[in-house]
């Protein structure tokens, strides 16, 4: 599927604009395609960003287009660095089918993520409904925008295949709108056999652990939060936080968000977060503070 001839138009149009209206729109144009590309990096950060005041906000913004700029710059104070640039080629060609098996990666992976929401049945009812939308993009491209027979014909191709998909695939089979609640697992979610024993996170469980005398560590994650993952297999399920939990008998409680739960949402705000990741401990005495670790990397020592 591919921009009209239009759309194609202007965006060239307002590209080949010299001075600071073009230099604009070209950055406006590279930071869209970066996109994509810079998302798994900048998460962290704008999650960061979306807790602190205005200041600090505008300042890693501005910290992110120098970044995005910086390539330009220096490539225009130093022409000379040009020549390590790869020359464009024939390679192009078969390095964008080679980029194809990452993106088809994600997209399992993605894909994968709705049994989360929707149960088992999520990933083969929206894999369908993705391989009608894939169908009609694909008569779109073909039959409307590259053709002048039969468009109608094919417009209707269209609007049947997204219909059907839409309403048997998704509402029909999946009810979207209204997924089943997850039920949540009474079994401990340790990884492997000396794994951390990770419980089920509630406000109530940390007031219990704190009356016996515990501290409280507490990891908020989710399954579809890459950070999360790495930061439990770098920093949480590691030995020496393994050794330190045992010796001073840490409950572990993990705070799971893969479905936005609102009330760990409300747990997250009193922590002047807005988004997992986020390792929180608890001293074994209520008249202390909440201790905000670093999730990269955590240190054993504040389970002390």
């Amino acid at each position: 599927m591919t921009l009209s001839v239009g759309a194609l138009g202007a965006a060239s149009d307002l590209l080949a604009k010299h001075g600071a209206t073009g230099a604009f729109f070209n950055g406006l144009l590279a930071t869209a395609l970066a996109t994509s590309c810079t998302a798994p990096v900048l998460a962290g950060g704008l999650g960061f960003a979306q807790g602190q005041p205005p200041r600090t906000i505008v300042l890693i913004f501005l910290m992110m287009g120098v970044g995005l700029s910086a390539p330009y710059i220096l490539l225009s104070w130093y022409p000379s660095l040009l020549r390590f640039l790869p020359k464009p080629g024939a390679w192009m060609e078969k390095f964008k089918l080679a980029m194809g098996f990452p993106v088809l990666a994600t997209a399992l992976w993605l894909l994968a993520r709705t049994a989360d929401h929707f149960g088992d049945r999520g990933p083969l009812w929206v894999g369908l409904f993705l391989v009608l939308l894939a169908f009609a993009a694909w008569v779109w491209g073909e039959f409307v925008q590259r053709s002048t027979r039969r468009r109608g014909l094919a417009i209707a191709v269209c609007l049947l295949l997204l219909g059907f998909g839409y309403g048997y695939c998704l509402e029909n089979e999946l009810a979207w709108r209204s997924p089943q609640a997850a039920t949540a697992s009474a079994n401990n979610r340790k990884r492997d056999r000396d794994g951390i024993d990770w419980q089920p996170w509630s406000a109530a469980a940390v007031e219990k652990a704190q009356g016996e005398g515990r501290p409280v560590l507490v990891d908020f994650t989710a399954n579809w939060c890459l950070t999360c993952q790495l930061t439990k297999s770098t920093a949480l399920e590691v030995s020496s936080v393994r050794a330190k939990i045992k010796q001073t008998n840490t409950a572990a409680l993990v705070a799971d968000f893969t479905r936005e739960d609102p009330v760990i949402a409300e747990e997250l705000n009193r922590s002047n977060q807005s988004a997992v990741p986020l390792v929180l401990v608890f001293p074994r005495t209520r008249s202390r503070q909440r201790v905000i670790l670093q999730t990269w990397p955590c240190s054993p020592q504040a389970l002390s």
